[in-house]
């Protein structure tokens, strides 16, 4: 096996991590990046509809489509009585859900849908003091204040408030998914940061906090399980019209949806030394697949394990901050003293070291796809150890503006805490079980509904081409003046074609029937000829 200078680890080993299937059944990097432009609903309730009828306790998850915002992922709820839909982003490193509601002071543009309308819903409840769950109590107005701060900046304050959500079903026409009355949650009355600027209207927290919208919806009996998963991938960039929702994949509320698996779902622990809300997991090892590749299992695998290389096994160091699995920090963040042996390995297999944060890349999309892949070995403690693969299309961002690639994995310890974001999952089923305290990853295309996908190492032609077509469909959606003119351009050379075409076709015709008629002309010729010979013969 090929080994780095520094370190060595069995081969034996690592394939061993590949194939088992162990069956072991504040702080928040809450990003909706738009640094870069990177990278359906079943249900139209009526008007005059008063009340949704709640579900029985659901024996199977429920499957619903997840969207794709300025970098962070979201889905969409519908609230109230009647049902009036919003959006919010996915975020597992956090508790509450909050979203902006009628009345909020310059709570941004540009969001999916208008703000909710609280006096709009025949179900909507202020909560009294008596009430308060996630939140303070504000003796003045004897209503339950809420408000939330997040790493990188952005933050909100309003008030807490319970109504019936609902989840939609694109397989359904008729009936929510899983309904649920009485979820707690906050009417933003200001927000700051990205908030302000992020196609989804809200966020959603799903940690393990007793707040979280999945312990509300397992408390109420909505799910049997407390679990979840999230099943990912990503678009070149993002949807140019705020109403408009991209399907990227989808998420599933009370278990894992075992279709999208394309290889056996493989588990390590929640950290257990590690008391809190958040998932925190420990890396016991990374390594390198020189030869790139981001399938480690199943039928479709592309990773070369046996030239595969050790990068790092000091669990101590690697695990110095805390890890956490956060689905709302759109990359990935680890440890400031892990980056010179990992730019030593790179250097080695790449001959270069691993970008710094913010470096612009250079390089295609083909040469991009030849990058090693990492391979986190995720500790178990049941079985054997999980390796997950993070190929270059997930540790690299494609930054649509320059045509360059910048890193969306970073070396630095600014947050205190080590983050494996959405681009760790993408590409892979990730199951938040709460029950066992485990994670599970399979190895996944995400794609339940059948959407089109350009592959994760598209040609900067090919995105430019999907770009100019996104921007001529947004104009047609405006009613632009410009759309029908540009309809009206390819119809007059549409026309143009096929009049210089029609002389052309006209004169190959021509062509053939003299060459046929002369054929004929010989064919008779010779035919007479023959029989004149026959009588002579006579």
């Amino acid at each position: 096996m090929k080994t780095a200078k520094i370190l060595t680890f069995s081969f034996a080993s690592l394939l061993s991590l590949a194939k088992s299937h162990s069956m072991a059944t504040s702080v928040n990097g809450r990003t909706d990046n738009h640094r870069y432009l990177d990278s359906s609903s079943f249900l139209r309730a009526s008007r005059n509809q008063q009340s949704l009828m709640i579900n029985p306790i659901s024996k199977v998850s429920q499957s619903i489509p997840a969207y794709q915002g300025y970098g962070a992922y979201y889905i969409e709820i519908y609230i109230g009585s009647p049902p009036q839909r919003q959006t919010v982003m996915l975020d597992t490193g956090s508790e509450s859900v909050a979203l902006p509601c009628q009345g909020c002071i310059d709570c941004g543009e540009g969001h999916t849908d208008p703000l909710f309308e609280p006096s709009q819903s025949s179900t909507f409840q202020e909560l009294t003091c008596s009430q308060c769950f996630n939140s303070q109590c504000d003796k003045k107005t004897n209503t339950c204040a809420s408000s939330s701060s997040y790493i990188e900046g952005s933050s909100w304050q309003g008030q807490e408030v319970q109504d019936i959500v609902a989840l939609s079903n694109p397989g359904e026409t008729d009936l929510m998914a899983l309904t649920t009355a009485g979820v707690k949650f906050t009417c933003m009355r200001k927000n700051y940061g990205e908030f302000k600027d992020q196609k989804a209207d809200g966020i959603i927290g799903l940690n393990r906090a007793k707040g979280s919208f999945l312990n509300q919806l397992h408390a109420s009996g909505a799910i049997a399980e407390n679990k979840f998963s999230i099943c990912h991938k990503k678009y070149p960039f993002s949807s140019l019209t705020p109403s408009r929702d991209r399907t990227i994949g989808s998420v599933s509320f009370g278990g894992a949806d075992h279709r999208l698996n394309d290889s056996e779902m493989v588990y390590f622990d929640l950290d257990p030394s590690r008391e809190s809300n958040y998932y925190h997991v420990q890396i016991s090892a990374i390594h390198i697949a020189p030869g790139g590749g981001n399938r480690i299992r199943g039928p479709n695998h592309n990773i070369d394990l046996s030239n595969s290389m050790l990068v790092h096994n000091d669990r101590s160091k690697i695990n110095s901050l805390g890890v956490i699995l956060d689905s709302g920090s759109t990359d990935s963040v680890l440890p400031l003293s892990l980056q010179p042996t990992i730019n030593e390995v790179f250097i080695e297999t790449l001959g270069r070291p691993f970008p710094d944060r913010n470096e612009e890349i250079h390089v295609t999309a083909e040469e991009l796809k030849t990058w090693p892949t990492l391979m986190f070995e995720m500790l178990s403690s049941e079985g054997e150890n999980a390796l997950i693969a993070l190929p270059s299309s997930s540790y690299m961002t494609y930054n649509i503006r320059n045509h360059t690639f910048v890193p969306s994995l970073t070396f630095h310890d600014d947050f205190k805490t080590s983050i494996l974001g959405s681009n760790f999952m993408r590409g892979h089923n990730v199951l938040f079980d709460n029950d066992s305290k485990s994670i599970g990853f399979a190895e996944s295309n995400c794609d339940l509904f059948n959407t089109e996908f350009p592959d994760p190492y598209v040609s900067q032609k090919e995105v430019a081409k999907l770009l100019q077509q996104e921007q001529f469909e947004r104009l047609c959606e405006q009613g632009s003046i410009l759309c029908y003119l540009i309809y009206v351009m390819r119809f007059i050379l549409f026309l143009s074609i096929l009049l210089l075409l029609l002389p052309i076709v006209h004169a190959f015709h021509t062509r053939r029937h003299e060459i046929w008629f002369t054929q004929d002309k010989v064919s008779i010729k010779n035919s007479f000829d023959t029989e004149d010979l026959l009588a002579e013969e006579k």
